[in-house]
Protein backbone atom coordinates (compact mmCIF):
# COMPACT_ATOMS: atom_id res chain seq x y z
CA UNK A 1 0.00 0.00 0.00
CA UNK A 2 1.47 3.55 -1.03
CA UNK A 3 1.49 6.12 1.32
CA UNK A 4 -1.17 8.70 1.48
CA UNK A 5 0.88 11.55 0.32
CA UNK A 6 2.56 10.16 -2.70
CA UNK A 7 -1.21 9.40 -4.72
CA UNK A 8 -3.30 12.41 -2.72
CA UNK A 9 -6.50 12.12 -1.57
CA UNK A 10 -8.11 12.38 -4.97
CA UNK A 11 -5.79 9.43 -6.45
CA UNK A 12 -6.95 7.29 -2.66
CA UNK A 13 -10.48 7.98 -3.47
CA UNK A 14 -10.55 6.91 -7.22
CA UNK A 15 -9.30 3.75 -5.56
CA UNK A 16 -11.95 1.69 -3.51
CA UNK A 17 -9.94 -1.40 -2.78
CA UNK A 18 -7.44 1.02 -1.48
CA UNK A 19 -9.83 1.50 1.28
CA UNK A 20 -12.11 -0.80 3.48
CA UNK A 21 -15.28 1.27 4.76
CA UNK A 22 -15.84 0.84 8.26
CA UNK A 23 -19.09 0.54 9.86
CA UNK A 24 -18.95 0.82 13.80
CA UNK A 25 -22.36 -0.23 14.17
CA UNK A 26 -21.79 -3.69 12.62
CA UNK A 27 -18.26 -3.92 14.36
CA UNK A 28 -20.00 -2.89 17.39
CA UNK A 29 -22.90 -5.62 16.61
CA UNK A 30 -20.26 -8.82 16.36
CA UNK A 31 -18.93 -10.34 19.89
CA UNK A 32 -15.22 -10.72 20.18
CA UNK A 33 -14.96 -12.29 23.46
CA UNK A 34 -11.55 -10.15 24.11
CA UNK A 35 -13.34 -9.42 27.08
CA UNK A 36 -13.50 -12.56 28.44
CA UNK A 37 -10.51 -14.05 27.38
CA UNK A 38 -9.16 -11.15 29.46
CA UNK A 39 -10.58 -11.93 32.33
CA UNK A 40 -9.90 -15.54 31.98
CA UNK A 41 -6.08 -14.67 31.47
CA UNK A 42 -5.92 -12.37 34.40
CA UNK A 43 -7.80 -15.13 36.58
CA UNK A 44 -5.18 -17.41 35.48
CA UNK A 45 -2.10 -15.57 36.25
CA UNK A 46 -3.38 -14.32 39.53
CA UNK A 47 -4.89 -18.21 40.79
CA UNK A 48 -8.15 -17.28 41.15
CA UNK A 49 -10.28 -18.78 38.73
CA UNK A 50 -13.16 -20.16 39.65
CA UNK A 51 -13.84 -24.43 39.41
CA UNK A 52 -17.14 -24.33 38.27
CA UNK A 53 -17.45 -24.22 34.32
CA UNK A 54 -20.45 -22.33 33.12
CA UNK A 55 -21.32 -21.66 29.27
CA UNK A 56 -21.70 -18.24 28.04
CA UNK A 57 -24.86 -17.04 25.91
Amino acid sequence: MRALGAVGLTGLLADPPAYEPFDPDAAGARSTAFEHLDRLALEHLLGVRRTVCRARP
